[in-house]
């Protein structure tokens, strides 16, 4: 497979309200950096989805204020964007908090 492979990084806020005891400072409105990076299949090496248009589309998508949405919900709905906007591709999305955690979804 060739893929294109698109990254964007922005600060948002988000929680983990069901977050354990140990872990209860989670449960309030924390802020991070994600990272939304896309790996999306091409069908040809001649651009056949142009670097800026996927990562423009990622811009557009993401929002500051991901409630108590974690990495991996992001990642699934991110992904579900991407293969509404560019079908039958094989798509990896990977949304990571400030470089360090994160999660990945293969398809």
């Amino acid at each position: 497979m060739t893929a294109i492979v698109v990254k964007h990084s922005a600060p948002a806020l988000h929680k983990w309200p069901t977050a354990p005891k140990h872990r209860a400072y989670l449960r309030n409105s924390h802020r991070h950096v994600f990272t939304y990076i896309v790996h999306l299949e091409v069908l040809h090496t001649d651009r056949d989805v142009e670097f800026h248009d996927l990562q423009d589309f990622i811009r557009d998508w993401v929002t500051d204020d991901w409630q108590g949405d974690a990495c991996e919900s992001i990642a699934v709905s991110l992904r579900g964007a991407v293969c509404a906007r560019w079908p039958n591709r094989k798509c990896t999305t990977e949304v990571w908090e400030d470089a360090e955690c994160g999660a990945v979804v293969d398809g």
